[in-house]
């Protein structure tokens, strides 16, 4: 490093950043602060010693007030370069520096011109100047050329002194130890100079290094969630028409080939998905939840799931949950996840025997529970239990030729349980079957209301219902679905239409459309939410966008929940039940439907 004189660059290492400019005025800084403690220390045993010979403290006093200032001049310049890292505050610090070792160094060589001798005086000081060179090459490594004239103002002037004639005679031999040791501490600055930018440019790297990921990290989270908006909004009109068009009549042939077509549609949604969650993952921003969940409800609602399916297959599906289990605090979403995977893979693997989903406590206090998915299917080769775990990877290639798969359900599974605080592990012997198995601790939770499921639920009565989306296939499947269940539905296609829509007509809930052109679905709650005097209009997100951060977002915005594209009418439906009706939100009451009429 060098310092400029007026229009020179700073650093002349054109691999240095700007924030090594900081660092290095910093670490400067913190040397100037260490220097001036170092100097009263200094200055209080030179006059201490000046004192002790009687004659020498007049001498003294002068150079200690003098170095006190100096120093104390260069603790206010470090504080400022500390602060603002400018050329002329570093200029500063190094004439000052410069200054006060020239003060020394002058302070001895006028001791050896005029004693002619080391005295007690003169010996003292050349051991703190040895002390000052040796902190110097610590804290002034960072700037070479502070270094280099701050070793040259504190030993040149003794050096010369030694060396010119005076009475009683020069002192060669001091003038050569003088000389050899500036030129030792010349060498050992270089070097310690160029151990400080290494390590300077090492950290830089590691601070660079870090950026580029953070920022490959937010691009690549930015790609996903683009992807997963363009891909779910197309899939959303795919299945949303195929549920529509199931509802009509229709052959059975032409049935069964829309429902081959509606399970196609729904494999293809189920990849998106673990591809999003394992993206999220990698990228550590799945977040957990932590709400009560009655474990016994959740493995029989997934039992029920696969039942169908084992049937047809001619395997038992059974369930073992010990009694009287405690509502517990986890994420249902994703613990259902795993147990989801896991069946499903059994089921997947087994052509003849049974399945099993057991749930065992293993400790009370605290509360601790073994999850167990059991198979009597194909089993798992020892060299190759380690290699189902990781991403896009299956047993072997028949595998994948036989049952098909992308290899990351388990990958997913693993991540999710360890993040939950458990491991996923696998005991298995091939062609008798496998057992995967996995410990968590929770939280015991107060009370868990126990889930309606949809088809025991009420039926809506019918209902107005402001649909704002911009995408037509979208308005299509909204409003087909509304009319198909006996609702009525008014499509807009913006967050001002919608705002406009809700001053002259009164509704009993509105679907919003999150990305909107002119005024987004977020703006638009908000001026809905703002226009709102006393009662509340159910808002329910519909959008494409499925992480957690959309969800915060949607309920930020005023909006009551958030339904994610692709939905089933049995989802939205659930959802607009447990809100049209709900203390706090308006209904329409027959008055006001009367009062709608006449209009």
């Amino acid at each position: 490093m060098i310092i400029p004189s007026k229009g020179a660059p700073v650093v002349s290492d054109g691999e240095l950043l700007a924030a090594d400019l900081t660092r290095i005025c910093t670490d400067l800084k913190n040397a100037g602060v260490q220097a001036f403690w170092a100097y009263c220390a200094a200055v209080v045993v030179f006059c201490s010693v000046a004192w002790s010979g009687h004659n020498d403290l007049p001498r003294a006093i002068p150079i200690a007030l003098l170095i006190v200032v100096c120093a104390g001049a260069r603790l206010w310049v470090s504080d400022r370069l500390g602060r603002w890292s400018h050329p002329a505050w570093l200029r500063a610090y190094s004439a000052l520096s410069m200054l006060t070792s020239l003060i020394w160094g002058c302070s001895l060589g006028m001791l050896l011109l005029t004693e002619g001798r080391a005295t007690s005086l003169a010996v003292t000081t050349m051991l703190m100047m040895a002390g000052f060179s040796a902190g110097g090459l610590a804290n002034l490594a960072p700037s070479r050329t502070i270094h280099l004239r701050f070793q040259l103002a504190l030993w040149t002037p003794p050096l010369l002194a030694a060396a010119i004639p005076h009475p009683p005679g020069p002192n060669y031999s001091l003038s050569v130890i003088f000389a050899f040791f500036l030129i030792y501490l010349t060498a050992t600055g270089r070097q310690a100079h160029h151990k400080y930018l290494t390590n300077l440019r090492r950290e830089s790297d590691l601070v660079l290094a870090r950026q580029a990921a953070e920022s490959a990290n937010t691009a690549k989270s930015a790609f996903v969630a683009n992807i997963s908006h363009e891909i779910r909004t197309p899939m959303n009109g795919v299945l949303g028409m195929l549920q529509l068009s199931l509802l009509d009549q229709m052959p059975a042939a032409q049935r069964d080939l829309l429902q081959s077509a509606q399970a196609s549609a729904q494999s293809l949604l189920g990849l998106l998905n673990d591809l999003l969650d394992f993206s999220k993952i990698e990228a550590g921003r799945m977040k957990l939840e932590e709400i009560p969940v009655d474990v016994d409800e959740l493995v029989q609602d997934i039992a029920k799931l696969f039942g169908s399916q084992a049937e047809l297959k001619g395997i038992r599906l059974a369930t073992a949950v010990s009694e009287n289990l405690p509502a517990v605090l986890t994420d249902p979403t994703r613990l259902r996840q795993v147990l989801v995977n896991l069946t499903a893979n059994a089921l997947k693997f087994t052509s003849k025997g049974s399945v099993s989903i057991d749930v065992s406590v293993v400790s009370l206090s605290p509360c601790q529970l073994q999850f167990s998915v059991k198979d009597t299917g194909v089993g798992i080769p020892l060299e190759k239990q380690a290699l189902i775990f990781e991403a896009f990877a299956q047993a072997d290639d028949h595998t994948t030729r036989t049952y098909g798969g992308t290899g990351l359900g388990l990958a997913i599974s693993r991540r999710l349980i360890a993040l939950m605080g458990g491991v996923l592990s696998v005991e298995s012997k091939l062609g008798l079957g496998s057992v995967f198995r996995f410990s968590l601790k929770f939280g015991i939770a107060p009370h868990v209301a126990r889930a309606v499921p949809i088809a025991q639920q009420v039926a809506l009565r019918p209902l107005r219902v402001l649909v704002a989306d911009d995408n037509p296939v979208n308005q299509k499947v909204a409003c087909g679905l509304l009319r198909r269940h006996g609702h009525e539905a008014v499509a807009v296609l913006n967050g001002q239409e919608a705002i406009l829509a809700c001053t002259s007509a009164q509704f009993d809930v509105i679907l919003m459309d999150v990305q909107m052109p002119v005024i987004s679905g977020y703006d638009a709650t908000r001026a809905i939410r703002a226009q709102q005097t006393s009662s509340r209009i159910p808002i329910i997100g519909l959008t494409a966008n499925a992480s957690e951060t959309d969800r915060r977002l949607c309920l930020e915005s005023g909006m009551d929940d958030y339904v994610s594209k692709p939905f089933t009418w049995q989802i939205l439906a659930s959802v607009m039940a447990r809100l049209v009706d709900s203390p706090g939100h308006r209904s329409l009451s027959l008055t006001a439907a009367r009062r709608r009429r006449s209009f």
